[in-house]
């Protein structure tokens, strides 16, 4: 738009009065004072303009308006019009694509004003930096030219430039391992969300994880909405893996509202945590946050101490308009839901299971669940615990709190619990108790209220507990309880204040309600299905304005609904054989056959106890009768065995005509089935015959029949081990039974097959023997063998004697025709006999190295001593040396190492050593030379390390660097591979400690680089036992130190302590370490300790949740009570004034960490101080 000014201002008109009283200014002159937009700017074309000023004393009628973005020109702009001398005008410069994640620089400038030049360039130019663009449509994260690489990075360009339109992040698939905090997004609103989904549209593909933890560092949480607004987590795997205590998936806190998760996999870590640190979906109690206006739905929510935890801050700060619906809640071990402190909680129409086994479980736990909340339409099952508990929850009279169309199935404990609280509706519930817990409840009611109305519930206990249990009354404030289905198998009905009442006339007599309710079994469908069948309850419930249609929604009736969640209709009986399952056409022949038949249920009751018929006809006549046992629900079928079987080895066609017995049943042209089998006959069994073989080793067996033969290891079941008259064991130790059957498309009875596996004969020469030459030696083979044959030789005699040294075998044979084999040798020892036995450097793949050790092994092979025996080492290949020595003595069977010297042998590469001993006394050469080839190989660089430190006892890395992966031992050679990788990672190192890098393990004997692992005690500082004293006392910390922090702020070696207090003083040491120490010091001026009686009772202590505090009767006025941490900070002050004695105060420890608290109790009484261990 381009403003045209007719008339001059006053501004104007003075400042062209100014201009035309100066001669410099009678010229012409224009320049850029506003560019637009301003930053921050939309991603996206824009249009960018510039406001152009007049600053010379004649009219303006034409000017141009050049323009660059980041540098780069843009076409400039023609300005016509006028602009009047002090006067501006906007001048539309074109239009410009600004894209996301960039920061732009726009610099606009005038010339040529009127056609002419301009009078003063100075003013002409601006220039308009660091804009912003913010974010705005659909954006990419993680796989292959990603707009961003993950969540985080998306995050950060978020707080950085906010939105100025719905965005969208598409994440690509994959698993990430992230943690992320979302603050508020400038732009976020209700139109402007934001997205984050997987891209295609599978909750399973995108998984966000991050590991759960020990002990909570880092902060415990995957996401953190800290004051996000307006976002949506949509088709995502959120997860928290492991097993560790700390594993919230996400944190709502500091007023997180109107965000949604829906279509999403929630995973927490699986554990038994039962408080909310490995809560899956967290809200804190603390007064910092009130986050509202959430919703939880279609999601899939597994494991995790509790699935969704929400709290307001207290009953004058609530939550308001939770919803969550849709959504399914799998093995949490405490809790699927836990909240405190809300307004119209929508709890619709979700799944709860779990496999938990914590007593203290419960499906959903309401604690001050105000005004008009909805809990409707859910279905619990499978868990042992509560289902639904509500405690101080209140609605309004014209707008109760309902609990509505609920299924609840619960083994042990109670269905429906009320604490408390006003104006509830419970209504059109079906609750079944199926435990053997004689204390479980299908609904209870305690504490006191009012307006209460419980209608048209089934309370059924299948188990041995109650249906029904009420204390308190009337106080309770159940205003109305009729139209009830309390149906039980156990003793006890209810329990009416403490009493058991055993029917429902005495509970009517008791309560004085529930004069319309009944007990009747209900004929759920099934243990956990609660749709009900029973004719006898239909239509038996009355019409609630409130509860129009049912937890299917299907409508009610208007004038006769049905007990219960599920609104259903009488049905009829009608049952029917509908198949014949066995036997089977062409099935083969047996002489015990089973016949089964499958029955359905066509009619709408469930039925059991009916008998079935089956008549047989053909190659066999007879007739079969069974019981069906079983409940058989409505539309289900189910396999009847009849226990009579039946003979039909010799095969042919039977018929077979069976049908259902029920006097009731409507339809009788279902009843019956008949149809027509072929069975085959079975084959006669085959002729066999077995096999013997002398020890180990395969046999042949055979068998003959018209029909073909397979084989089997067993009697019965087992895989064809082959088919065909022969057979081949393969290799078997023992006698073994195979089997054989003959087919014909269906098998004979099995026969055994031997495979007799027959002993070796037994021989034994003994060991080696060893004899002095010309001595000789005698192997015996023993007597008792048929035969026997010796190699070398060819002797057939028992025994030999034999004085040349070589290896003797015999071969016998027994009267089975089996032979065996033994071998001993005979070894000739000469009186004198040295040699070299080994050459133990240079070795294969040694390290190449200035100095490599030339060193053999020489042995006396002979009997007798040898003195001054002569040894020489010839070096070739890589070098070139030749060594000599001389063995002074060596014993009969000793061995010595001899080292020469040395050689260089770097660079590596091959080395061959000839080692020779020249013994003149040896008349046996053919071990005195040995010849070895080695490759020696270039030794890496030694890795270079980086030592660590740490202040105590713990965790500390040290690391070393090195052309290839860095391998740690625990000494300088040799010693145990500790680690392998750059970093290695002491758990818990107590002591300083040198370990060793080593660059690979590329040679034999690789150098070592030593790296410090050293650990600096903590500075020893001692303030001394709390104290009372009767004036300021001065608390010293001790010298030495480089720092002093006291909690009350002095940085002095010691401090005046002149009121009562907790003191703290941190200290620094010279190696950069920090220890503290605490004292209670109390000043008695008007004050004095409680010292002669217990005072102050704090239970349970250590505690995890909860604490309560107990002062004593002797303890009255105003009273302080502080819950303080070790370094002073108070997180609990409680000041209860105009004390009258037995004070009791319980407080919440949820949001503490856990360690060590002090709990100081101040009166005029004085000062009694405890210690309470959070846990």
């Amino acid at each position: 738009m381009r403003n045209n000014f007719t008339k001059l201002s006053l501004p104007g008109f003075l400042l062209a009065c100014i201009l035309l009283s100066h001669p410099a200014f009678s010229q012409t002159d224009a320049g850029v004072t506003v560019i637009l937009p301003s930053s921050p700017v939309c991603a996206g074309t824009q249009t960018v303009q510039a406001i152009v000023q007049n600053y010379g004393a004649v009219d303006i009628t034409s000017v141009n308006v050049g323009w660059e973005v980041n540098g780069v020109a843009q076409t400039s702009a023609s300005y016509s019009g006028l602009i009047s001398a002090g006067n501006s005008d906007t001048v539309t410069l074109g239009n410009f694509n600004f894209s996301s994640f960039l920061s732009y620089s726009i610099r606009a400038y005038t010339s040529n004003p009127n056609g002419g030049a301009d009078a003063n360039n100075a003013n002409d130019t601006l220039t308009e930096s660091g804009i912003v663009v913010r974010l705005n449509g659909t954006y990419t994260i993680g796989g292959t030219s990603p707009d961003f690489a993950n969540v985080p990075n998306a995050v950060a360009a978020l707080h950085s430039s906010g939105i100025c339109g719905p965005v969208v992040f598409n994440i690509r698939a994959g698993v990430d391992t992230i943690q992320t905090v979302i603050n508020a997004i400038t732009g976020a609103s209700s139109t402007n969300t934001i997205t984050f989904q997987s891209e295609n549209g599978d909750s399973s593909s995108v998984v966000l994880v991050y590991a759960s933890s020990p002990d909570g560092v880092p902060p415990n949480y995957l996401i953190r909405l800290n004051g996000a607004d307006h976002l949506i987590f949509r088709k995502l795997t959120l997860m928290r893996s492991g097993i560790e205590p700390y594993a919230r998936v996400i944190e709502f806190t500091n007023h997180a509202t109107f965000n949604t998760i829906t279509n999403c996999r929630l995973v927490g870590a699986v554990n038994t945590v039962t408080n909310s640190l490995s809560a899956i979906i967290y809200s804190t109690t603390s007064s910092a946050t009130n986050d509202s206006m959430n919703t939880f739905t279609n999601n899939r929510i597994e494991n995790g101490s509790l699935g969704i935890y929400m709290n307001g801050n207290g009953p004058s700060s609530l939550e308001s308009d939770l919803v969550i619906s849709n959504n399914t809640f799998v093995n949490q071990y405490s809790k699927a839901m836990q909240m405190s402190n809300l307004a119209n909680v929508q709890i619709i129409n979700n799944q709860i299971s779990s496999s938990s086994t914590y007593l203290g479980y419960a499906a959903m736990s309401l604690a001050v669940s105000q005004r008009s909340q909805m809990i409707a339409r859910n279905k619990i099952s499978g868990i042992t615990g509560s289902g639904i508990y509500l405690e101080d929850c209140s609605g309004f009279n014209s707008v109760p709190g309902i609990v509505a169309n609920n299924f609840i199935q619960v083994s042990d404990s109670v269905g429906i619990s009320l604490a408390g609280g006003n104006y509830q509706d419970i209504v059109h519930n079906s609750v079944h108790i199926t435990g053997s817990s004689a204390s479980s409840r299908a609904f209870t009611a305690s504490g006191i209220g009012t307006g209460k109305i419980v209608k048209n519930n089934i309370f059924a206990n299948t188990g041995t507990g109650y249906c029904y249990v009420i204390s308190n009354h009337p106080t309770s404030g159940i205003d109305s309880s009729n139209f009830n289905n309390l149906y039980h198998v156990g003793t006890n009905l209810g329990n009416y204040n403490g009493t058991n009442r055993t029917s429902l006339a005495q509970w009517r007599s008791s309560f004085q309600k529930d004069s319309n309710s009944v007990s009747i079994n209900p004929q759920f469908i099934s243990t956990t299905d609660l749709h009900a069948t029973s004719i006898a309850m239909d239509n038996l419930g009355n019409p609630l304005a409130n509860v129009t249609t049912d937890i299917d929604g299907q409508t009610r009736s208007l004038s006769t609904p049905d007990i219960g969640a599920d609104e259903y209709s009488g049905v009829s009986r009608d049952l029917g054989v509908t198949a014949v399952l066995a036997p089977l056409n062409n099935a083969c022949g047996e002489n015990n056959m089973e016949v089964k038949v499958i029955v359905t249920n066509f009619g709408g009751a469930v039925e059991t106890g009916f008998n079935v018929t089956c008549e047989l006809s053909g190659t066999l006549s007879t007739t079969l009768n069974g019981t069906f046992s079983g409940n058989l629900n409505p539309g289900a079928n189910d396999t009847l065995t009849f226990a009579t079987t039946v003979n039909t080895s010799a095969g042919g066609t039977l018929n077979l005509k069976s049908y259902t017995n029920l006097a009731f049943d409507v339809n009788n042209t279902n009843d019956t089935i008949s149809v027509s089998r072929n069975i085959i006959g079975i084959p006669a069994m085959p002729v066999v015959m077995g096999d013997s073989i002398c020890g180990p080793g395969s046999a042949n067996l055979s068998a003959s029949s018209s029909d073909t033969l397979r084989w089997f290891a067993g009697p019965s079941g087992g895989s064809v081990l082959g088919t065909g008259s022969s057979f081949n064991t393969g290799n078997i130790s023992s006698t073994t039974n195979f089997y054989v059957s003959a087919h014909n498309g269906c098998p004979s009875a099995r026969v055994a097959v031997v495979a007799t596996v027959l002993p070796l004969p037994v021989v034994n020469l003994g060991n080696d023997v060893t004899v002095v030459s010309p001595n000789s030696a005698t192997f015996n083979a023993g007597v008792g063998f048929s035969s026997y044959l010796w190699s070398p030789g060819g002797q057939t005699t028992p025994s030999i004697n034999v004085n040349v040294q070589d290896c003797y075998t015999v071969t016998v044979t027994d009267a089975n025709n089996c032979s065996n084999s033994d071998t001993a040798c005979l070894f000739v020892v000469q009186p004198t006999d040295v040699g070299v036995s080994t050459v133990l450097s240079p070795a294969n793949n040694d390290c190449a190295k200035t100095s490599t050790i030339v060193s053999v092994v020489v042995r006396n092979h002979g009997t007798d001593p040898a003195i001054g025996i002569p040894v020489t080492v010839n070096i070739s290949g890589l070098v070139t040396a030749s060594f000599m020595d001389t063995v002074p003595n060596l014993a009969a069977g000793d061995s010595i190492i001899r080292v020469l010297g040395s050689i260089n042998t770097m660079g590596g590469g091959t080395v061959n050593v000839e080692a020779i001993t020249s013994y003149n006394a040896d008349p046996n050469m053919t071990n005195d030379t040995l010849r070895t080839s080695a490759t020696l190989v270039t030794e890496p660089a030694l890795p270079v390390g980086l030592g660590g430190s740490r202040c105590g006892s713990g965790a500390i890395a040290i690391s070393a660097v090195a052309s290839a992966t860095i391998q740690w031992y625990d000494a300088p050679s040799g010693g145990n591979l500790l680690f392998t990788g750059n970093t290695l990672t002491i758990p818990n190192l107590t002591a300083s400690t040198t370990f060793y890098a080593q660059n690979g393990n590329t040679c034999n004997n690789q150098n070592r680089t030593p790296v410090d692992a050293t650990i600096h005690p903590l500075p020893s500082v001692n303030l001394g036992n709390d104290t009372i004293v009767t004036g300021p006392i001065t608390l010293d910390a001790g010298a030495g130190f480089t720092s002093y922090n006291w909690s009350t702020g002095a940085t002095t070696q010691t401090i005046v302590a002149g009121v009562s207090d907790t003191y703290i003083v941190t200290v620094q040491d010279a190696n950069g370490c920090f220890n503290s120490d605490t004292i209670v010091v109390t000043i008695s001026v008007g004050l004095n300790e409680i010292s002669n009686i217990q005072v102050m009772a704090v239970y349970p202590n250590p505690a995890e949740n909860e604490v309560f505090i107990e002062i004593s009767n002797a303890v009255k006025g105003n009273v302080q009570i502080k819950v303080m941490d070790m370094n002073g900070k108070i997180y609990i002050f409680d000041d209860a004034s105009d004390n009258k004695g037995n004070l009791r105060r319980n407080y919440q420890l949820g949001n503490l960490a856990k360690g060590i608290y002090l709990i100081q109790l101040i009166s005029e009484s004085g000062v009694s101080v405890s210690k309470l261990v959070l846990q």
